[in-house]
């Protein structure tokens, strides 16, 4: 009888201890899983910068302010600084090959550079134009920015006029002018450029009614452009 009721209360409890654990397990069919999204490789775009290409030609207007200096010799030695603002154009045509860039350029330019001195015959200087043809030789700084020197031949009108005998006379002067500058890019077909000139021209004789008097002459421009390339 003890033994009988030992395995009865046995059963008893192995049964409603599994049906305990049974309720505590959830039930799979009710667990929801997230969803398992599969990687996606997303691929890198691949950005190339432009390269600029100097080669070709281009036109340009420019603009400075001209200093010029004349030493004028008629029996005794007169020197005068000739300041103004000038201002004109250029053409020009320029190839690159790997980071030098050579080219050739022609420019002109109308001047007010003028000086009037306190002298008896109250004598004026005057110079109307200029104009060079030049070569450039540069290298680029990066694909937008060439630094350069320039260089060659160039010619320059000067007057000279005593205004209180109604008297003048003029010449074309030639000599060499040297320079350099710095060019950049704006836009896809605008440069800007900045530079400095200076010039040398052979000495000249004017004539004033019987009287001749010798002017060696020089000058400086410090100029900005913009060039249309093609």
């Amino acid at each position: 009888m003890n033994k009988l009721a030992l395995v009865t209360i046995t059963l008893i409890f192995s049964a409603f201890s599994t049906s305990s654990f049974a309720a505590n397990v959830p039930n799979k069919k009710k667990v929801k899983m997230a969803p398992i999204i599969p990687a996606v490789e997303v691929a890198k775009s691949t950005v190339v910068a432009a390269t600029r290409n100097w080669t070709g030609p281009y036109v340009g207007l420019n603009v400075g302010y001209a200093f010029n200096g004349i030493s004028v010799k008629n029996g005794s030695n007169f020197t005068a600084m000739i300041a103004g603002v000038a201002g004109g154009g250029q053409i020009g045509y320029d190839l690159q090959s790997g980071s030098s860039v050579v080219g050739i350029v022609a420019d002109a330019e109308y001047s007010d550079a003028n000086y009037t001195a306190g002298d008896a015959a109250v004598t004026k200087f005057t110079e109307p134009y200029n104009a060079s043809l030049r070569v450039r030789c540069g290298y680029l700084i990066n694909d937008e920015t060439l630094a350069y020197i320039t260089g060659g031949y160039s010619v320059n009108r000067q007057v000279i006029n005593t205004t209180a005998y109604s008297l003048s006379d003029g010449n074309q002067l030639s000599g060499y002018t040297i320079g350099a500058g710095l060019e950049r890019f704006i836009s896809q077909n605008l440069s800007t450029y900045a530079e400095y000139r200076y010039s040398n021209y052979s000495a000249s004789d004017y004539h004033f009614s019987g009287t001749t008097v010798t002017g060696a002459y020089n000058q400086s421009e410090i100029r900005v452009g913009l060039n249309f390339r093609f």
